[in-house]
C-alpha cells in the first residue's frame, strides 16, 4: 500500500515515541515505532532520529537515575579515613591532594551518593576535612570557598562535632547564614499543578522538602533535582544550574517523570489502559516541546491492541489527528499501512476517551470513524449500531404485528367456513394464512440478525466477559427454551372438517429470533477477548465521498 504525502506540511517536525502498559514486553512496540519512523521519513520527512530524540529529552527534561558505582563509594570511605589522618597530623597539603581530585569526580554520581546515608556522610566529612586543612594553612578565603563546595555537594550538610573542630563548624554556620540572607543562589522547585502533594523533593540525592514546592538557599553551581512520589522508585534526574544573581526556578512534572523512560527507547510507561488514555495526549505534548516537534507519532501498546496514533502539538495543546491499528506479526508492510491511514487523517483505532479530531493530519477534512479494536464506542460506531438496532427492533415489531394477524386469520377461517367449498373467499383466507406466517418468520429472523449485528458496535469495552452480560444471556436462554417448546407443540385443528391447524412453531421461531441477540452478548465479549492479541477489529469510515466498513486482524 503506498503512502501519499500530497498535502504534507514541509515545516512539520515529527517525534516518535512508544507508549505501553507492558514495560517487560516493550519490544514489539519499539519495532512498530522503528518501522513507523522509517515510513514517515520516506514520505513526509522531518523525523527526529531516536538517538537524537533521547539526547534532547535527557538534556531538556531529565536523565534516568543511575546508582553510584560501588567503587566510588569504596574510594570515598578510604579517602575520608586517609584525609582525616593527614589533617590530624598536620599534613594539610597531602590531605588536599588526596581529597580534591576525588570530590571533582563526584558530580555525575551525586544523585546516587546522596540517597545513601553512609556515602553522603563520607562526602560531607571528606569535604569538611579539606576545609580544616585550609584553616590550618591559615587560608580562610580558600576555606570559605571549600565550605561553599561542601554545601553544594551535600545541601543538608551538618558537621559532626566529634569529627570537626569549632573553627570548621563556625565557618559552616556563617556560610549557611549568608546564603539564607540571599547572598548566594536560590533554587525554587515546583511540581506541576496536576502532581500530588507530599512527594519527596531531592537535591543532589538529599531529601530537601516535598511537593508542591520547596525554596532552598544554595551556593551557585550545578545540581540535580528529583521528585519522587513512590518510595521504592528513584525519580528521574533533572540537571539544574543555580545562578548567583537571581532565583532559579524549575518546574518538574513528577507524574510524567515517573512514566518517562529513555532506555532502551524513548517511551512512556503507564500502569493501566485508563491511565494511558487519560494522560497520553498531555504527556506527548510535553515531550514534543522538549524535542521541538510539531507532531508526534506514538506506537501504543495498551495491553490489548497495538496501534499508532498521531498528534498535532501547538500552543493550544495536543490534538489527536489520526490513528490506526497495527496487526501482528509486526513488520514494515503493516506498519507502513498503519502510518498511511494516520497520515490520511483517519481514526481506525479507538482510544478510550479520545477526542474526535477537528481536522486531518495533512489539512484534509476530518472524517468520522469508529474502531472495534478497543476502547469505548465513538460517534460513528454508535450511529451505525443504533441504525442496525432500530432496524432489528422494527423487524421484531413487524413480526409481532403479523403474528397477531396470523392468529386473527386462523380465527376467521375457523369461524366463517363451516364446509369445504372452493370459493374465492375460502382461497383468499388460506392464502392469507400461508403468506402471513412467512412474514412472521422473515421479519423475526431479520430483526434478530440486525440486533445481533448491532451489538458489537454498541457494547462498551470490558476486561474479559463481564458478569452483567450473563443477565441478557439468561433471558435469551429462557426465551429460546419457550421457543423450542413451541416448535414441538402440535396445533389445534380448525376449519371445515378440520382441514387446517394452527402452527405454534411459527411463534417458537419468532421467540428464538428474540433470543439470539440476547444470547450473543457474552459470546461477543469472548470473541473480543480472544482476538485482542491479534489486533482484530472493525471500523466504520464515513465522509462526504464514501462510507465503508473495515474488518482487520491476523488469524
Amino acid at each position: 500500500m503506498s503512502i501519499s504525502a500530497r498535502t504534507a506540511h514541509a515545516q512539520d517536525t515529527w517525534g516518535v515515541i512508544v507508549a505501553t502498559t507492558r514495560p517487560t514486553e516493550m519490544q514489539r512496540a519499539i519495532e512498530t515505532a522503528d518501522h513507523s519512523a522509517a515510513a514517515l521519513s520516506a514520505t513526509v520527512g522531518g523525523v527526529i532520529p531516536n538517538e537524537r530524540a533521547v539526547a534532547r529529552v535527557e538534556s531538556a527534561l531529565s536523565e534516568p537515575f543511575r546508582a553510584a558505582p560501588p567503587e566510588i563509594a569504596r574510594r570515598l570511605g578510604q579517602a575520608a579515613e586517609a584525609v582525616l589522618e593527614d589533617v590530624a597530623f598536620g599534613r594539610n597539603q597531602q590531605g588536599l591532594d588526596v581529597g580534591q581530585p576525588l570530590l571533582a569526580e563526584l558530580d555525575p554520581h551525586l544523585a546516587g551518593l546522596g540517597r545513601d546515608e553512609q556515602s553522603a556522610s563520607d562526602v560531607a566529612n571528606l569535604c569538611l576535612y579539606l576545609v580544616r586543612a585550609h584553616v590550618q594553612k591559615r587560608d580562610l578565603g580558600a576555606a570559605r570557598q571549600q565550605v561553599q563546595v561542601c554545601l553544594r555537594l551535600v545541601p543538608d550538610l551538618r558537621a559532626d562535632e566529634r569529627l570537626h573542630p569549632p573553627s570548621v563548624r563556625d565557618l559552616l554556620s556563617e556560610t549557611r547564614a549568608s546564603l539564607e540572607r540571599g547572598e548566594g543562589g536560590i533554587l525554587a522547585v515546583h511540581a506541576a499543578p496536576t502532581d500530588p502533594e507530599g512527594c519527596a523533593i531531592r537535591v543532589n540525592g538529599r531529601r530537601m522538602g516535598q511537593t508542591p514546592w520547596a525554596r532552598l538557599p544554595l551556593p551557585p553551581g550545578p545540581y540535580v533535582v528529583q521528585i519522587e512520589c513512590a518510595a521504592d522508585r528513584a525519580g528521574r534526574v533533572h540537571p539544574v544550574q543555580v545562578a548567583g544573581d537571581s532565583p532559579t526556578r524549575v518546574m518538574i512534572h513528577a507524574e510524567l517523570a515517573q512514566r518517562l523512560t529513555t532506555r532502551p527507547a524513548l517511551a512512556l510507561v503507564y500502569t493501566s489502559r485508563e491511565q494511558l488514555a487519560n494522560h497520553l495526549p498531555e504527556d506527548v505534548a510535553l515531550i514534543a516541546h522538549a524535542l521541538g516537534a510539531t507532531r508526534m507519532l506514538a506506537a501504543v501498546d495498551d495491553g490489548r491492541n497495538l496501534a499508532v496514533r498521531a498528534f498535532a502539538v501547538s500552543d493550544e495543546g495536543p490534538l489527536l489527528v489520526g490513528s490506526a491499528p497495527v496487526p501482528e506479526p509486526i513488520d514494515m508492510t503493516r506498519s507502513r499501512e498503519a502510518v498511511a491511514a494516520v497520515l490520511s487523517g483517519r481514526q481506525l483505532d479507538a482510544p478510550v476517551d479520545a477526542a474526535a479530531p477537528t481536522g486531518g493530519v495533512m489539512g484534509e477534512p476530518a472524517r468520522m470513524e469508529a474502531g472495534g479494536g478497543g476502547g469505548a464506542p465513538n460517534v460513528a460506531s454508535i450511529v451505525l449500531g443504533s441504525i442496525l438496532a432500530l432496524g432489528g427492533a422494527a423487524g421484531l415489531g413487524v413480526g409481532w404485528y403479523y403474528w397477531t394477524e396470523l392468529e386473527a386469520a386462523w380465527a376467521t377461517f375457523d369461524e366463517q367456513f363451516d364446509h369445504v367449498e372452493m370459493t374465492v373467499a375460502y382461497a383468499q383466507a388460506q392464502d392469507r394464512i400461508f403468506t402471513t406466517r412467512w412474514i412472521v418468520l422473515g421479519a423475526g429472523a431479520g430483526g434478530g440478525a440486525l440486533l445481533t449485528m448491532a451489538l458489537p458496535f454498541l457494547l462498551p469495552d470490558e476486561e474479559g466477559v463481564p458478569w452483567w452480560s450473563l443477565i441478557p444471556a439468561a433471558a435469551g436462554a429462557a426465551l429460546a427454551g419457550v421457543g423450542i417448546w413451541q416448535l414441538t407443540e402440535e396445533g389445534e385443528a380448525i376449519g371445515p372438517p378440520l382441514t387446517l391447524a394452527t402452527e405454534p412453531a411459527w411463534l417458537g421461531a419468532h421467540l428464538i429470533a428474540h433470543a439470539v441477540p440476547l444470547l450473543s452478548v457474552p459470546f461477543i465479549y469472548l470473541v473480543r477477548d480472544a482476538t485482542r492479541d491479534r489486533n482484530a477489529g472493525a471500523a466504520v469510515h464515513v465522509d462526504a465521498e464514501r462510507a465503508e466498513l473495515r474488518v482487520w486482524g491476523s488469524f
